[in-house]
């Protein structure tokens, strides 16, 4: 039984699983100040599910790239999202 979200991906679960897992660690990278890795993970995401239609991974993308100071990119993300 995974007790991690890096672990839990570690058994190469399905694509919708994997997903879940990502936003997950993304939120919690984001709380730990850690917003590289949150984006690395929220854009792994966007790769793996329809882009337009993932709220979750564009917001927490953008929330990221703000953190990052990369404020252009942070609003390309959140333009998706209107």
């Amino acid at each position: 039984m995974p007790t991690s979200y890096t672990e839990g991906l570690s058994y190469e679960p399905p694509p919708s699983l994997s997903s879940s897992l990502l936003l997950n660690r993304a939120q919690a990278y984001l709380q730990l100040g850690l917003y590289e890795a949150a984006f690395v993970d929220a854009e792994a995401v966007l790769k793996l599910t329809d882009y337009a239609t993932n709220e979750k991974a564009l917001y927490r993308g953008a929330r990221a790239y703000y953190e990052l100071r990369r404020y252009q990119d942070a609003l390309r993300l959140l333009d998706t999202l209107a």
